[in-house]
């Protein structure tokens, strides 16, 4: 009864459930959709934003530029400039936008074209701008000259200055040639990285003439050349035993006397002790032979009193010489002697006696000097004793 009694309270409760049919499709409540309001249609403002594919582009002379500017951003205006100028399309020069990457390309690249060159992006928002620095390498300019051939013996030392352009590339050498005056044709001599070079010309038939050209990664620059120069001599003063010092008496001719070896003969040059050059004067005078030179000063002073230079050139090369001039002043002493007469008991009558010879300075120093000079000839009858010796100031 018990068990009869509790289906009879659950019956009434399954009557209520629905039945469902496991084949009918579930129901979804779908929420209604939200038309978009004129707030959520409207983009987001923003400026371009402007950024290089590569900082520095390097090119070699006549190949082609590309820059590359990636640009983000809506409606945006594209615009190349260099050194605050525009850049407009020509022949060589293309700029373009196109999907996002702003594009500059130069053809046949110069030298001239390297530089900064600034891309700026604009639209109504606002600007973006990015740099890319191109690099247009060529070969170096030529050195500097003159280009210096000094031939000494057997030897040939080159000289030079680097060139003013290395073409936007470091200088790796010089290139050096020779010019073959039999075959009329420029041949290698050596390369080297200093802007002097010494070769030898031994066996080697004058005159001589060379050549040079730098170079760097790009390759070879145009070429400096020098003049033909024969086979020489540099020039050389035979130099004096000792110091060039010469020492003379005020109011002396002073004569300077030098022998020297050059070849071609050197031109020769005396400078006072002032350093200017001396020519032919009342008191200089000058005499060169194509071996010898003699500087003469008339009457010398003490202001003649220095050092001068004697300077021999040549196209081979100069060599110099200090010559140190000494002038003694001269002093002029005044002296009076006289006898002393002497009373002597003698058989027949005395005399006076003679005159002295002249008095000679026979040395002098600071605070002395030494006197000499010659017994009179006649002594008056009795012998001298004595002599008398005064000076005027």
């Amino acid at each position: 009864k018990l068990e009869e009694a509790k289906k009879e309270e659950k019956a009434p409760e399954e009557k209520k459930k629905p039945k469902v049919d496991e084949k009918a499709p579930e129901a979804v409540d779908e929420a209604p959709k939200e038309e978009p309001t004129e707030e959520k249609k409207k983009p987001v403002k923003e400026a371009p934003v402007a950024e290089s594919e590569f900082d520095v582009v390097e090119v070699k002379v006549g190949e082609t530029a590309q820059l590359f500017v990636n640009v983000r951003g809506m409606d945006v205006k594209c615009t190349w400039t260099k050194d605050g100028k525009p850049i407009k399309a020509t022949k060589n020069i293309t700029p373009s936008y196109k999907d996002g990457t702003a594009q500059l390309i130069i053809k046949d690249a110069e030298a001239f074209h390297s530089g900064v060159y600034n891309l700026k992006a604009t639209n109504a928002d606002g600007t973006g701008s990015a740099d890319v620095t191109l690099v247009v390498k060529s070969v170096p300019s030529a050195p500097e000259g003159p280009l210096n051939v000094v031939i000494d013996g057997s030897m040939c030392k080159l000289s030079w200055k680097a060139p003013t352009n290395d073409g936007n590339s470091a200088i790796l050498g010089y290139y050096i040639e020779k010019f073959d005056e039999k075959r009329k044709k420029w041949n290698f001599v050596a390369r080297c990285v200093e802007t002097s070079y010494k070769t030898d010309t031994a066996g080697s038939a004058g005159p001589h003439r060379f050549r040079v050209a730098a170079e760097n990664a790009v390759g070879t620059g145009p070429t400096i050349e020098s003049e033909a120069v024969a086979a020489g001599l540099k020039p050389e003063i035979v130099r004096p035993k000792g110091d060039a010092t010469f020492v003379f008496n005020e109011g002396d001719t002073a004569e300077l006397n030098f022998s020297f070896k050059g070849e071609p003969s050197p031109t020769v040059e005396w400078t006072d002790n002032a350093g200017k050059p001396i020519s032919d004067t009342a008191t200089y005078k000058i005499k060169n032979t194509p071996t010898s030179t003699l500087l003469t000063i008339k009457n010398i002073t003490s202001k003649h009193a220095g050092q001068y230079k004697l300077k021999i050139k040549n196209r081979n090369g100069e060599d110099v010489l200090p010559v140190t001039v000494q002038v003694r002043q001269l002093y002029l002493y005044y002296f009076l002697i006289s006898t002393i007469h002497v009373v002597v008991q003698v058989k027949g009558r005395p005399e006076a006696p003679g005159k002295p010879g002249k008095p000679s300075v026979d040395e002098q120093n600071v605070d002395s000097l030494r006197l000499s000079w010659l017994a009179p000839k006649e002594d008056g009858g009795s012998p001298i004793t004595q002599y008398i010796v005064e000076m005027r100031t």
